[in-house]
């Protein structure tokens, strides 16, 4: 393409730099740990812009809408990796499982970690829709991405419902939930 003009104030400035298309496709071995790796190109023009990604090592599940509330929750398993997304400002994502009594999960979900700007809020609620913890406990900590440690009182169904505290949209997310490691104390 030809260079391209801007005007910045009283001076124009001339891109004469060469845009390039560079794809790639990635094999990612068995020993490269899970988690966010960074990645960059040197290409005839210099060294392409960072971009970040994700090695995961479960399966992914996708969240499907609507699943606002109990009543449309989406299935969740802990043998799977959930990804989700806020689709409007306000949407809550809610996710059903069978939790049996004295099992003690941890669900945790990650977001800015992934590039997201999502500041997630995570709650355990019982089918009565009673809240039994949340994310902003402060025996939980307040972070960004949440994680939450519960027992379970009885055998029965429960729900997993994550928002944003900003009541923001376009935020993505990866939830967890299983027998994690969890630090409760020092």
């Amino acid at each position: 393409p030809p260079p391209s003009v801007v005007s910045a104030g009283r001076n124009d400035l001339r891109d004469n730099a060469t845009l390039y298309d560079l794809q790639v496709d990635i094999d990612v071995g068995a020993n490269v740990p899970r988690g966010d790796h960074t990645l960059f190109a040197h290409a005839p023009g210099g060294i392409t812009n960072r971009v970040k990604i994700y090695v995961e090592t479960a399966n992914e599940l996708a969240e499907v809408e609507p699943n606002d509330t109990s009543a449309t929750a989406n299935s969740f398993d802990t043998n799977l990796v959930t990804v989700g997304k806020m689709d409007v400002a306000g949407d809550a994502d809610v996710y059903s499982f069978e939790g049996e009594a004295d099992d003690e999960i941890v669900y945790h979900v990650v977001s800015t970690s992934v590039g997201s700007n999502l500041n997630s809020h995570l709650t355990i609620i019982d089918s009565a829709g009673k809240e039994l913890a949340r994310s902003d406990e402060t025996r939980f900590g307040n972070r960004m991405e949440p994680r939450v440690g519960f027992r379970f009182p009885a055998a029965g169904t429960y729900f997993v419902r994550i928002t944003d505290k900003a009541f923001g949209s376009g935020g993505h997310y990866r939830l967890y939930g299983g027998e994690i490691p969890y630090v409760t104390s020092f």
